[in-house]
């Protein structure tokens, strides 16, 4: 199996797994969705001490060092982005939204990185998008433009050129030097957050316990690893198939979403009546068919 595919398959279940304990810590433990960043810059400084021991981190000239550096600060803007659409609106409604971004990253590659798939992956990249949207969209509800459809269209659009940018960096630089400044940079971009919100992260402990913390923590510890295996990935393989590839993590979604509503409803409750069951199965056959369809050619 390809090394792009291995990893994107990884980080798709990794980032499953970050949406529901994020949709725990958001829903449930804290008030303000932008606490868990208080920890986010410290705890992704942890791994890159580490790949920096190790001597895994080559030199940069400083304009290029400021490049990844700025890559970690556009992944903050990411993170704010979408954290202040959860505020205004529920996140199942932007979740197709942000599916567009694999298309717009699509055009970007092939018009600034210059890359070109075959017939049949274009095809497999456009059932994984159209699957990834079905899977999530909600019918009969009214879409209006509200403030959290920007913050979203925000999020799609830095989403994208983050993409692209990392795969540019990456075409010079090995992942680990990448990784190693990006989280520096996240560290100086999540610092004004962490001032700002420390005190009230700490109330939010003292109000429901330690639990607030242990949650928090397995969702950084999700958040570094899904980042990690993001780069390797796009460090192996073309980002736009790389990136619709990412939308396999929908299915597994959809798989948590079944079996917490079956076994833990009193965690996440999911609507599962005959006409969305049937929705959902017609968009888990297009995201299985654009896997195929990347992965057979």
């Amino acid at each position: 199996m390809t090394t792009w595919i291995i990893f994107s398959l990884i980080q798709s279940f990794t980032l499953a797994s970050l949406y529901f304990v994020d949709k725990i810590v958001v829903t449930k433990f804290v008030k303000n969705p932008l606490q868990p960043l208080v920890i986010t810059g410290f705890f992704g400084l942890i791994p890159a001490l580490v790949i920096y021991a190790l001597g895994l981190v080559n030199y940069l000239p400083l304009l290029t060092g400021f490049y990844c550096l700025l890559l970690g600060i556009l992944t903050v803007f990411l993170f704010v982005f979408y954290f202040k659409s959860m505020q205004s609106e529920e996140v199942s409604r932007f979740i197709p939204f942000a599916s567009l971004a694999n298309v717009l990253i699509l055009f970007l590659a092939i018009v600034l990185l210059k890359e070109r798939l075959n017939p049949c992956q274009y095809l497999g990249v456009f059932s994984l998008i159209l699957g990834s949207i079905l899977i999530s969209l909600k019918f009969g509800q009214k879409l209006t433009w509200s403030k959290g459809l920007k913050y979203m269209a925000i999020y799609v659009v830095i989403t994208a050129l983050s993409s692209i940018f990392q795969k540019y960096l990456l075409s010079s630089i090995n992942y680990f030097t990448v990784y190693f400044y990006a989280a520096i940079g996240v560290f100086i971009g999540t610092l004004p957050i962490a001032l700002k919100n420390y005190k009230g992260l700490m109330e939010s402990v003292k109000a429901k316990g330690k639990k607030v913390l242990f949650a928090i923590l397995l969702s950084e510890t999700l958040g570094v690893a899904g980042v990690f295996l993001g780069i390797i990935a796009i460090s192996y393989g073309p980002v736009s198939l790389v990136s619709a590839f990412s939308s396999l993590k929908l299915l597994l979604v959809f798989v948590f979403s079944l079996l917490f509503s079956t076994f833990l409803p009193k965690i996440i409750k999911e609507d599962f009546r005959m006409r969305v069951s049937i929705q959902k199965i017609i968009a888990i056959i297009l995201i299985i068919l654009g896997a195929f369809l990347i992965f057979s050619v």
